[in-house]
């Protein structure tokens, strides 16, 4: 699937108060190790949408989440992401990345007009130097490095941004209007699909929230 097919399918959301997810009928698939400690990894699944959470000793009350919606076999657009205040500022939710990235070897996406919690995440993300970090640009698919911003320029002849600076407008690019994002943040990885196996799980996983409450 291209790049501009996965980005126009996104439809914006308002904000809403971020609503915990419940992880007990969902599916252990592994463990990550953080500043305080070893916890579980959970995973919720449907056809479109995916959740990991970070669980202490309760899958009803998971210390962390990241939710994303899926495009085909290997690409997420990542969506939601939290971390229980208790929990914050100990990397828990960038070693979550990491595993959802690296382990299970999903391709990840940024959302649309990232929010600044949400820039706060990729710059975290990037800083970490645990991720091979790209730019993408949707209308020629091209991937570009992190310091090529502001320096190279794409095929038809746009200067390379990052996606805080590409906000002209609030939809995503699509090819019938030349206004749009084109710009997203994107976590290379290799699609593994033996690394673990997962329930499909029925209802509403993601929500129409972006990258608050959260700190990598």
């Amino acid at each position: 699937m291209r790049y501009k097919e996965i980005i126009g399918e996104y439809q914006k959301v308002p904000p809403q108060q971020f609503r915990n997810l419940d992880f007990s009928d969902g599916k252990r698939v592994g463990k990550i190790s953080t500043k305080v400690g070893l916890f579980q990894v959970w995973v919720l699944e449907n056809d479109i949408q995916i959740a990991y959470g970070v669980i202490d000793s309760d899958p009803k009350n998971p210390i962390a989440v990241l939710g994303f919606r899926k495009f085909g076999d290997d690409v997420l657009m990542c969506k939601n992401a939290y971390t229980s205040p208790s929990f914050q500022r100990q990397g828990i939710v960038s070693e979550l990345m990491y595993f959802v990235n690296k382990i299970i070897g999903n391709r990840i996406l940024s959302d649309t007009q990232l929010t600044d919690d949400g820039e706060a995440v990729w710059k975290s993300l990037i800083k970490s130097s645990k991720f091979n970090t790209k730019i993408v640009y949707t209308p020629t698919e091209e991937v570009f490095d992190i310091n090529d911003v502001g320096k190279k320029y794409t095929q038809d002849g746009t200067l390379v941004l990052s996606p805080i600076q590409d906000n002209e407008s609030d939809d995503a690019f699509d090819d019938d209007t030349p206004n749009g994002q084109k710009f997203f943040y994107f976590l290379e990885g290799q699609y593994n699909p033996s690394s673990c196996s997962m329930n499909l799980m029925e209802g509403n996983i993601l929500q129409p929230y972006r990258h608050t409450d959260c700190d990598f």
